[in-house]
């Protein structure tokens, strides 16, 4: 950066104080309280990078913190390569030091190699302006929702005299989508407060089947869903002494509704949309049993799962803003990653679990006491 004054640098824990106070005068108190809820879960892991450039940093202007962009560090695999990358999760400054937020990202896309991210709208053509690309796009994002209680979705005056017939009707199409989804014979579910080991080969062997993704572990997982904050239920699928898959849940609150939020499914196995059919058939059923009216998740781009979630009755509908990506040495449109079709991309990625399901988090049963 030209301004002598300005000094960009990783950021630091006594940071925190100063950079909530600036969350609040750009977002506002509620916001303010999220971010304060998760911050120290979410930056001692991100500080952990084993590259400087992928952890989290700030800018300083004249010794005051102003500004701050948020990355969570990841490896990934993107094609045949294994590279290190990083998720950018957040791109602010104060509202006084105009500026700065475009010279941070700019030296975040000078720095870095693989970076990937979420805009809102109106960061989308300033993305794209500093990538120096017409088309970043990596991931066009589907939700996918499974209606468990069409009643709740009827409008108040209407509710009470309908909703008996049309819990009855759903009853009826309920069993005969429990007929048509897929499921493996004889599979045992073990739910689990934190992964084993074991979990380590199972995501080496989904990782030899995908083209681009974010690559899990052990380690990552038990942070990203043991560790956090938010309490989530974890489910293992064993096929007799093999791991076949997992998922991640939780319930959480959607205008108003309780709804489930699938926010992690994987599988290998033989029987791939058996095992995919398998997970979502419990998430369905906690879902149900726990009083939610529906199921949330991304369509993650594997067509074993997207099957699987068709059979099991869930619709999908595009969200208006993709994921966005940059490869620093890679200008050409051929990149791998520009790929849209052959990413797998998860709603426990990065941060968009709350940047697509927003409100979903805020239920108290959600919030570890």
């Amino acid at each position: 950066m030209s301004d002598s004054k300005i000094k960009v640098r990783p950021y630091h824990a006594e940071d925190k104080f100063a950079l909530l106070q600036i969350v609040e005068q750009v977002y506002g108190h509620i916001v303010q309280k999220r971010y304060a809820m998760l911050w120290d879960w979410w930056q001692n892991r991100n500080c952990l990078a084993i590259e400087e450039r992928y952890r989290p940093t700030v800018v300083q202007r004249e010794g005051v913190v102003v500004g701050f962009s948020g990355m969570q560090p990841r490896r990934f695999k993107i094609g045949s390569q294994e590279l290190e990358g990083g998720f950018i999760l957040d791109n602010f400054s104060s509202p006084e030091a105009r500026g700065v937020g475009i010279a941070l990202f700019r030296h975040l896309i000078e720095s870095t190699e693989l970076i990937l991210g979420a805009p809102v709208s109106r960061a989308n053509t300033l993305w794209k302006k500093l990538f120096g690309k017409d088309d970043i796009d990596v991931f066009h994002v589907r939700k996918g929702v499974r209606i468990i209680d069409p009643s709740a979705f009827l409008k108040v005056g209407k509710r009470t005299l309908l909703v008996h017939p049309i819990r009855w009707i759903w009853s009826c199409v309920e069993f005969t989508l429990g007929l048509l989804s897929p499921r493996i014979p004889g599979a045992r579910l073990e739910s689990v407060e934190r992964f084993p080991s074991a979990i380590d080969e199972l995501c080496n062997r989904w990782a030899s089947m995908q083209t681009n993704s974010a690559l899990r572990d052990q380690s990552y997982l038990n942070w990203r869903f043991s560790d956090s904050p938010i309490a989530y239920e974890k489910t293992l699928l064993w096929d007799g002494n093999t791991l076949a898959g997992f998922c991640v849940f939780r319930i959480g609150i959607m205008n108003g509704r309780r709804a489930l939020l699938l926010v992690e499914i994987l599988a290998h196995h033989r029987n791939l949309r058996g095992a995919y059919g398998s997970l979502l058939a419990h998430a369905v059923k906690y879902a149900r049993e726990h009083g939610a009216t529906d199921v949330q998740t991304f369509d993650s781009g594997c067509s074993a799962l997207r099957w699987s979630m068709q059979r099991s009755g869930f619709f999908l509908k595009p969200e208006s803003l993709a994921l966005i990506g940059h490869f620093r040495h890679d200008k050409s449109d051929s990149c791998p990653i520009y790929k849209t079709q052959d990413w797998f991309i998860s709603a426990g990625d990065s941060d968009f679990e709350f940047a697509y399901f927003n409100q979903g988090w805020e239920s108290l049963e959600a919030v570890r006491v």
